[in-house]
């Protein structure tokens, strides 16, 4: 479990971009309605606009994945907490 279940739209997209990267924002709107928590596509589009503002998500063509650069970042995080 790498993310909590969490109520949170940003936090579910980087749980779903995490277990399957290169998802376009109407396959990862499904993967959410397949939640207990339901939104808008509008507000997934919304999301991931946000998400790749702060560097998190990179689009390719019409498909999100999670930024290597951001990946690096959270892995050296890690490494510094577990020293």
């Amino acid at each position: 479990m790498l993310l909590p279940n969490t109520d949170k739209l940003n936090e579910q997209l980087i749980r779903l971009l995490t277990e399957r990267p290169m998802q376009n924002a109407q396959e990862l709107w499904k993967g959410i309605g397949d939640g207990v928590h339901r939104c808008t596509l509008q507000a997934v589009y919304y999301e991931l606009n946000r998400l790749q503002e702060s560097g998190v998500v990179v689009k390719s063509g019409k498909t999100y994945s999670l930024s290597l650069l951001w990946v690096q970042e959270i892995i050296a995080l890690a490494d510094r907490m577990h020293e």
